[in-house]
Parts: C-alpha cells; structure tokens; sequence
C-alpha cells in the first residue's frame, strides 16, 4: 500500500522503512525516540520472559502439574500479546504500520478513503457503513491464536472493522467476556426470534494452532 508524501506523490513503506529519518517522520517521532521504542519493547519482552521462567519455577515448587502450569503460563502470555502488540509501531485496530493505516479504507463505501488524507467521515459513519450479518446471527468473536495476535500479515484484524457487532480477542477469558456480554444484550430483547440469535467464533490461526484452539 502507498502513501502521500507533503507534495501529494505516493510511495511504498518500503521507501519509508529505507530512511530512519523518513520512517520516523512518517510516526510523527525523531529517529532517537523510534530507538528508544525499540529498545524498550525489547526490555519489556526480556522482562516478561524473566517473569516466565521464575513463575515456573515457583509453580513447579508449589507442586502444581505441567498441564497447570501450561495453561496459567499461556494466559499470560496471550494477555501480554493481547495488551502489546507485536510492533510498537502498528495500529491498534488493523494491524498495519501506523503511517500505512487502514481503518478507514476498510470501512468506507467505495474504498477510497485513506488515512492519511482529510476526510469528513466520523466514528458513527464508519459504524453505520459496516455489513450487516444475515438473519440469526447476534455476533462474530473472532479468537485469534497468540502467534497471530498483532501481525501486520494477518487478516483477521480486518473483520471487525468490516463486519457490524464483532469483536477480536486472544485470551479466553476476553473470549468468554465477550460471548457473556452478547448473550445479556440477547435476553433484554423482547423477539423471540431475536432471542435465537446465535454468537460465532471465527478461529483465526495456523492449521495446527487452531486444531488445539478448538480441542480447548
């Protein structure tokens, strides 16, 4: 995807990436604070890493089963993903490189609004402009492994932006928060009809992650 320099031409992230001063200019940032991003990303990861293996440690010696500690160890980690990202330089909500941003291309009718230009779309708008689901369905949870979580690659990201009423999570507990929360709104409903509604999960991951996501 390209995107306009001051003197309305495109070009690629990969112009960008190629000049630090560039890229950084492109986040709004000098090269030192890019730096100081990175570095502290990776200090965070580091430490997280650290309080891994104490934690085990810990665990084991509180006579805990490896199954135990697998899964108390693999909450955290998808809650770190969950709240980190991958790229400290990644939007929230798509997953693409900030200065490439594709939130209002996606939600915008014909396709052609863009970041990075003026536009007069609002937050209600882009809500409004987002597909309906067909008849009998209340939502779409989209359960994204960890591995995927954040990966400017993935498209999955994409589905809530697209799609009215769907939500992204990597751990369970966000997952079943959110299945809870549709389920309340179904039951304030008066339809009966309304009240069949159901809630998909839409596995996001390789073929093997996503075979022990759903044995989960």
């Amino acid at each position: 995807k390209n995107i306009r320099d001051s003197h309305g031409d495109y070009f690629s992230l990969a112009h960008l990436a190629s000049s630090p001063e560039r890229f950084a200019a492109s986040l709004g940032m000098t090269p030192e604070q890019v730096t100081e991003a990175i570095d502290a990303r990776k200090a965070a990861s580091n430490a997280f890493h650290e309080q891994l293996v104490a934690l085990t440690k810990e665990l084991e010696t509180k006579g805990l089963s490896a199954q135990e500690i697998g899964r108390i160890k693999h909450e955290m980690i998808c809650s770190h993903r969950y709240e980190n990202l991958r790229n400290p330089f990644v939007c929230r909500k798509c997953w693409t490189y900030i200065p490439i941003c594709v939130c209002l291309l996606v939600a915008s009718v014909d396709g052609t609004a863009r970041c990075d230009e003026e536009t007069s779309q609002t937050i209600e708008d882009m809500v409004q402009r987002k597909s309906q689901f067909p008849k009998g369905v209340a939502s779409v949870v989209v359960w994204t492994h960890h591995d995927e979580w954040g990966k400017t690659s993935n498209t999955g990201s994409l589905l809530p932006l697209s799609l009215q009423n769907t939500f992204a999570s990597t751990t369970v507990s966000e997952l079943r928060k959110q299945i809870l929360a549709t389920s309340e709104e179904e039951e304030n409903i008066d339809s009966m009809e309304a009240r069949k509604r159901i809630v998909l999960i839409s596995i996001e991951g390789s073929w093997n992650n996503a075979r022990k996501m759903v044995n989960k």
